[in-house]
């Protein structure tokens, strides 16, 4: 299981920052890690004010936080510092009206997901966030047991009240298979279909044995099939949930990457919630 013992938090000065820090402080306190802060930009009295103020608000002791302030370019000092303090988890967020959000939400971001080491959750609705109530969890890499696991173990630390389990299916040979008869086509997809929940059921039956799971999550498996990250952005957007959980590709992103978009790019191109990408260090 995934679990985060330092958590870097990269704020602006903007609407975002007292509900950032909050969701910030609740994670760090969920699994009893270590809170770094750090901003990307000038110190000020007047910033370092507001802050203290928003710290206090969110009832956060800043004795127990380490601050960072730092100017230059914003991926190379967020990536640095994330390294530098071993972090298991990277947070930023930024509202979509503001300017800031081509640092945090643009190119920037998905620079961040390309190449930090560690899990990256992107708070990109975090204005009117109480709690992560709806929670998709899609299971697309090899590690699906863990990326399960490490999200049921969430859900039930923030009382969440829904998790759909979701798998994209990418049938080979799709358009020779479009050419034959609708019911060969319903029974191939229902293969693989079936497949996919028989994998889903092991894993559930294994995590169950390790987990007491709050008996108020509803959780519910869907299969989606269809081009990845296209059917999970569709999927995503359809139930508007508070977060959704994928896992870091198994290999690193490349040129080819930028020219044919993949899965995770799909998702990073235009958020449609807030985003945890889990990613196993080890």
């Amino acid at each position: 299981m995934i679990k985060f013992k330092t958590i870097v938090t990269a704020f602006c000065f903007s609407p975002t920052l007292k509900p950032l820090l909050r969701q910030a402080n609740k994670i760090s306190k969920i699994y009893g890690a270590n809170l770094i802060l750090i901003h990307v930009g000038a110190k000020s009295s007047k910033k370092e004010q507001e802050l203290n103020d928003v710290l206090e608000e969110n009832g956060m002791e800043k004795k127990e936080i380490k601050i960072i302030w730092k100017e230059g370019k914003v991926k190379d000092l967020i990536l640095k510092n994330t390294e530098e303090n071993n972090a298991d988890l990277l947070i930023i967020g930024a509202l979509k009206k503001e300017n800031i959000v081509k640092y945090y939400l643009g190119s920037v971001a998905r620079s961040l997901c390309r190449y930090s080491k560690c899990s990256t959750l992107i708070l990109s609705k975090v204005i009117n966030l109480e709690n992560f109530d709806k929670i998709i969890v899609n299971t697309n890499e090899k590690n699906q047991m863990q990326i399960l696991y490490s999200s049921i173990y969430l859900a039930n630390k923030l009382n969440s009240k829904d998790m759909y389990v979701t798998k994209e299916i990418s049938m080979p040979n799709m358009n020779i298979l479009e050419e034959g008869s609708n019911d060969e086509i319903q029974r191939i997809k229902g293969n693989y279909i079936s497949e996919a929940e028989k994998n889903y059921k092991k894993n559930l039956d294994e995590i169950e044995k390790n987990v007491d799971i709050n008996p108020n999550l509803k959780i519910r498996f869907n299969a989606l099939i269809g081009k990845k990250g296209y059917k999970i952005k569709t999927f995503a957007r359809s139930l508007n949930p508070d977060l959704l959980i994928m896992e870091y590709p198994n290999r690193r992103f490349g040129l080819i990457d930028r020219i044919f978009t993949n899965d995770m790019e799909f998702i990073l191109s235009d958020l449609p919630c807030n985003l945890l990408i889990l990613h196993n260090k080890n």
